[in-house]
This record gives C-alpha cells, sequence and structure tokens, in this order.
C-alpha cells in the first residue's frame, strides 16, 4: 500500500494530461488538488472512528473500496491514448533512485535504536548515498532520463518545488507529533484527536481554493502545465 500510495500523484498527474485538452487543465488540477484537500479532512475522521470503535488494523482495508471505485472511473472516463513507440522507461534510474531513498531512510528511522556508528546503520545509508549520487549522474546522460534535471534549472519550478518540500515536511512532522501529543498526553480519543485537527485542514482547504482559482495568473499555471508535461 505504500509503494501504491507513492504511484497515486503521478498517476493522477498523468491521468489530467491524458484526459484533459491543455486549456482544461488548470481547472482539473485545482480540483484535484481539492479532493486532496477533502481527503485530508475525511481521513483523520475515518480513522479516529474506525480506531475508537473496531481496531486500527481495519484502516488498510478502508482503501480497498476506494481502489476498486477509482479503477472503475478510471475505465470509465479516461479515454484510451495511443500507445507512445520509441520510448522507453528508465528502469535503471528508478532502481538506483529507489535504492538510494531506501537506504538514507532505513538509516535516519533505524539510527536512534543502533546508534550512528553501527554498521546497520552505517552501511545502508553509505549505500544509499552512494546510490542517490549515481542517480543523479546517470539521470545526466541518459537518453530518456525518469527525471529530467533540466526542469530544475527553471526558477519558477525550483523553488515551487522546494517550498513545496518544506511545507509538506513541516506539516508531516507537526500532525504527526500532535496526534501522538494529543491521544498520549492530552487523553483524546482518536477522533477527538481527528476533530482536533480539524480547523487547520479546513484554513489550508479554503487557502488552496483561493491560489488555486483567484490568486494564480494564467501565465504562472500555464507555466506549471507545461512543467508537468515535460516531467511526465
Amino acid at each position: 500500500q505504500g509503494a501504491a500510495a507513492a504511484l497515486m500523484v503521478p498517476s493522477s498527474l498523468a491521468i489530467i494530461v491524458a484526459a484533459f485538452e491543455p486549456s482544461e487543465r488548470g481547472a482539473a488540477i485545482g480540483s484535484w488538488t481539492a479532493w486532496g484537500g477533502i481527503a485530508a479532512i475525511v481521513g483523520p475522521l475515518a480513522g479516529g472512528v474506525i480506531v475508537d470503535q473496531a481496531s486500527w488494523r481495519w484502516i488498510f482495508a478502508l482503501n480497498v473500496p476506494l481502489v476498486l471505485g477509482t479503477l472503475a472511473l478510471v475505465l470509465a472516463a479516461v479515454p484510451v491514448t495511443p500507445r507512445t513507440s520509441g520510448r522507453r522507461v528508465d528502469f535503471l534510474g528508478a532502481a538506483l533512485c529507489a535504492s538510494g531513498l531506501a537506504g538514507i531512510v532505513f538509516a535516519l528511522v533505524e539510527q536512534p535504536h543502533y546508534g550512528w556508528s553501527s554498521p546497520v546503520i552505517v552501511i545502508p545509508l553509505s549505500a544509499g548515498l552512494f546510490a542517490f549520487a549515481a542517480f543523479l549522474g546517470y539521470e545526466r546522460r541518459v537518453a530518456e532520463p525518469m527525471l529530467e534535471l533540466e526542469l530544475f534549472s527553471r526558477r519558477n519550478f525550483a523553488i515551487g518545488n522546494a517550498e513545496t518540500l518544506a511545507m509538506y515536511a513541516g506539516l508531516a512532522i507537526l500532525f504527526f507529533f500532535l496526534t501522538i501529543f494529543l491521544q498520549q498526553v492530552a487523553g483524546y480519543s482518536a477522533l477527538a484527536s481527528g476533530l482536533a485537527v480539524l480547523p487547520v485542514t479546513l484554513v489550508a482547504f479554503v487557502l488552496t481554493q483561493l491560489e488555486e482559482f483567484g490568486f494564480c495568473g494564467r501565465g504562472e499555471a500555464k507555466d506549471f502545465v507545461r512543467a508537468g508535461e515535460i516531467e511526465l
């Protein structure tokens, strides 16, 4: 489920590119963002109900009907696009990227238990850094890379990605520790913890709508869509 979740964002954006004309993609991306905000609202509340009334294990089963419904919508609504010939998938680049990130993340997660000097941490961390450096070098030379590094030479693209990384990293850390604090220190139930973070989610949802539909100029939106097409 974790691997499928990682594939969800690029796959859904690829569907937008395939199903909508360039003039319609800005609104489609706005709706995509809005439904992501709705999911952020519903998720903690539904998770809290499931944890309080049943078991946390049932959270993993919740994804099954959602996936089946999504597949049905894709089959019914997304047009069949012609297969592109003469292109190849960058399997080596994907393997190097996944290996590099896996080694680094494993070391960061497990180092409080083993310590930085332990071979269990040093070996995966070193291997991960080496694999990720190899990935960057390989992507510069390969004819059809998984990641077009030239995109980062565009100021809007580079700054936008850095800002997105900082924002979502901060939000993820905040909500992770906040929900633990509310349940284990403040004594909230899982549902009450979900309700406690609801105002933050609602404010973020409203501001996202204003950014997508009110304060994003047409030129910036077109640049974003064109950059997305190149990346996809």
